[in-house]
């Protein structure tokens, strides 16, 4: 049986070229696992089809994932320790540090990365990249078998700046989150323009935090040391974590549904590719093409729903590239229409809570684009 090889993901991670790898550990030509990319990776262009797998699509895999060299199985964050205790236990972690004293610790990116370390039958190799910040992070755990440098890191803001669709929405999701609540916000614009627009105080429990924290934070809106598994965003973000308001942990607890599920009022915000007139979600497939990867949508959609004053919201603008994002029934569920409470667009606001099937199907197409809403209503 091949050996198997797991790289951390997330910003900044682990880059170095698996044929590196395998020499330094003693390997010959093992399966790689390779989870949310942000970086190129240069080795995907000499790779034969088989040997990479994916949990997450999208972002710099899109080629690859296209050409048969990555195959994706799109896992949720919260399975992941588990797979990498038992079916998916590497026999070698590959993840981005620091140097901290006599050992080495993570930087902005933790994610199942410390379970693939946990769990390595022979070990760990660090990939120290240069300018890598120094976030309140765990060690890594494991025997580490070697220290490579990879390139260096290059701090920045993420994303690009909100539409004035996005800013509407993010304005009107503001308004839905109750004051103190345990706030989740997912990746993209929409989440932001959200964070932007809040006018009272929240915790932060979230899979990614970006500048918009810094932003909270100097409002005067975060309410204790926030916690996140991936941190991506500038020198404002590392302070923040220098000075003791946000802690990088592990997904295990990042993910934890049961966890998250016991804060009162945990609130998640996230968006969509597509959601249909049941209210479920898609955050993975159009046109048949790997988009994303299901990450932690259902991990924090699912806390929420089961929390004491919980909400769960999905905020999206009504249209993409032309056509309705509210949909008769979505490509693919990757998060169940009983997991989502509030569907938010540029229109309006979705109340599914109660709802009998026929009013979720006339609640969801009220806030569909107006030239899609009769073509939905006749469905």
């Amino acid at each position: 049986m091949r050996s198997l090889v797991a790289y951390g993901d997330g910003p900044w991670a682990p880059t170095v070229d698996p044929a590196a790898v395998a020499r330094l550990c003693d390997l010959d030509e093992p399966e790689i696992l390779v989870g949310w990319t942000i970086e190129e990776l240069p080795w995907l262009a000499t790779m034969p089809p088989g040997r990479v797998t994916s949990t997450m699509a999208g972002y710099r895999l899109a080629r690859a994932v296209a050409a048969g060299v990555v195959q994706v199985r799109s896992t949720p964050i919260s399975a992941m320790p588990g797979l990498l205790e038992r079916e998916l236990r590497p026999d070698v972690a590959v993840v981005s540090g620091r140097q901290a004293g006599t050992g080495f610790v993570f930087g902005p990116s933790v994610g199942w990365a410390h379970a693939a370390a946990r769990f390595a039958r022979r070990g760990v190799v660090v990939d120290l990249r240069p300018g890598l910040p120094a976030y309140d992070a765990p060690p890594i755990p494991g025997e580490i078998l070697a220290v490579v440098e990879g390139p260096a890191v290059s701090l920045s803001a993420s994303g690009r700046s909100a539409t004035a669709e996005e800013v509407a929405i993010g304005a009107t999701v503001a308004d839905l989150i109750p004051p103190g609540a345990t706030l989740e916000l997912g990746v993209g614009t929409v989440c932001d323009a959200a964070a932007a627009a809040l006018s009272v105080g929240v915790r932060i429990r979230s899979g990614m935090v970006t500048d918009a924290l810094v932003r909270l934070h100097r409002r005067g809106l975060l309410l204790d040391r926030a916690e996140t598994t991936f941190a991506w965003g500038g020198d404002g973000l590392a302070a923040l974590s220098a000075a003791g308001r946000l802690r990088v942990v592990p997904s295990d607890q990042s993910h934890d549904i049961d966890r998250l599920a016991g804060f009162e009022q945990f609130t998640a915000v996230n968006s969509a590719l597509e959601v249909g007139l049941d209210g479920a979600v898609n955050v993975e497939v159009l046109d048949g093409r790997p988009v994303s990867g299901i990450g932690g949508h259902a991990d924090f959609c699912a806390a929420a729903a089961r929390s004491d004053g919980g909400v769960s919201i999905v905020a999206l603008t009504a249209t993409r590239r032309g056509r309705s994002a509210i949909v008769p029934a979505v490509e693919k569920v990757s998060t169940p229409a009983a997991d989502v409470h509030l569907v938010v667009t540029e229109h309006g606001v979705a109340d599914l809570r109660g709802a009998d099937a026929a009013e979720r199907r006339r609640r969801l197409a009220a806030v569909a684009a107006p030239e899609f809403r009769d073509q939905l209503a006749a469905t």
